[in-house]
């Protein structure tokens, strides 16, 4: 009969070693421990994000902001006050543009005025006025000056063939009239200019009075 092989006393030590670590209760304890750990580590992230989540929502409704009714609010009044400055911007430069162009009528009308007297100086001999054209004719030494209102204009000529030019525009109303006094003949015009706006208070009326050198005794 054959005898049966009995293991080496090393295989014997490999093969209990296997065995112990498969049976092992320390090395099982460890792997349930990790198992474990693998299980609650998500659940512990999702806490602290929830957490996270409700310090920042807390901080979030605590902290301040505008509602949007405030920001109508706010559009509001800001769209008034812009419509406020625009208006009062216009106003400002409408009276600039009136003030600008009343200047210069006036400047227009001081400047006709006194070419029209030192005409009415230099006159040589009778001054005569055609009612039926409203023309004044002036003869002087060496020639002959003629003034006529028509179309809302004055003109003025230096002579019997020459062209009549605009001497002032925007005038309302013209007349040249002679002023008898005690011991001379003065001329006077009454001018009126047209107004641009009708919130005007002055009229802008002219009175501009000369006496012809000669012709007359001092």
């Amino acid at each position: 009969m054959k005898s049966a092989s009995r293991p080496t006393p090393g295989a014997r030590t490999a093969e209990s070693a296997r065995f112990s670590n498969a049976v092992n209760p320390s090395s099982l304890g460890k792997r349930w421990v990790r198992a474990d750990m693998a299980v609650r580590a998500p659940k512990r992230l999702d806490g602290l994000r929830q957490a996270q989540g409700t310090s920042c929502a807390g901080r979030a409704a605590h902290s301040p902001a505008f509602t949007i009714i405030e920001c109508l609010v706010y559009i509001g009044l800001f769209a008034v006050l812009l419509g406020l400055g625009t208006v009062a911007f216009y106003r400002c430069f409408d009276n600039m543009k009136g003030l600008r162009r009343n200047a210069d009528d006036i400047t227009r009308a001081v400047h006709a005025g006194e070419l029209w007297r030192n005409d009415i100086r230099a006159a040589a001999r009778a001054i005569q006025v055609d009612e039926t054209d409203q023309t004044i004719r002036i003869p002087q030494r060496d020639r002959e000056i003629f003034y006529r209102f028509a179309d809302t204009q004055v003109f003025r000529k230096t002579g019997a063939d020459a062209p009549w030019l605009p001497l002032l525009p925007r005038v309302k109303s013209s007349q040249m009239t002679s002023d008898p006094r005690a011991h001379v003949t003065a001329w006077r015009w009454e001018l009126e200019l047209q107004i641009s706006r009708k919130d005007t208070r002055v009229r802008p009326l002219f009175t501009f009075l000369a006496v012809p050198d000669l012709g007359n005794p001092p």
